[in-house]
């Protein structure tokens, strides 16, 4: 007898969730297949459906970020007829790697977490999470790696490689490893 109870109510819950037809709507909150979907757009702000892959969204965003700090903090706007032209700002999406521009994988989101960990007592770890999760989607390790690969195993990787001089423009003119 006290077993029948919590046995009715599962077979509820069993019955109530069941669902037959094989083409749901992932946005039924109803459904099991709803609820990875429903967290992302909840918590990342992703809707794959909207948004397309998860790498190409959090490079919109961060260059959204760096179109913010460039207007409001160097005065600069790119979209500004009356300034210089910025051409970095209308080319594609590079390699998704931590290499060879390690500020644009971990960008001022990293910066902002690595604050938040030293300030609640440990050491100051720059952590990109958007980052980390976009090299976890579908597609990013394998991007990840190529940057990798192209930094040290190019005609570009060079013995003296700077890093300094690619983050402000420079051109790198230095014999190959070979």
């Amino acid at each position: 007898m006290k077993l029948l109870s919590p046995l009715a109510l599962a077979a509820a819950c069993f019955v109530a969730g069941c669902n037959a037809s094989p083409d749901t709507n992932t946005h039924d909150h109803w459904n099991a297949r709803g609820v990875g979907p429903s967290f992302t757009r909840a918590v990342l702000g992703f809707d794959a459906d909207r948004d397309g892959s998860y790498i190409d969204y959090q490079y919109r965003n961060k260059k959204s970020i760096y179109l913010t700090m460039k207007r409001h903090l160097l005065n600069q706007n790119p979209e500004n007829p009356f300034q210089a032209e910025d051409e970095a700002f209308y080319a594609p999406r590079p390699v998704h790697s931590i290499l060879p521009r390690p500020w644009e994988y971990i960008n001022f989101e990293g910066v902002a977490m690595g604050g938040i960990i030293a300030a609640s007592g440990g050491a100051f770890f720059p952590l990109p999470v958007d980052s980390v999760i976009g090299t976890l989607s579908e597609g990013g390790g394998d991007e990840f790696g190529q940057g990798i690969r192209d930094t040290f195993m190019s005609e570009r990787a060079t013995a003296s490689a700077s890093y300094l001089h690619e983050a402000i423009g420079m051109q790198v003119t230095a014999a190959p490893l070979d």
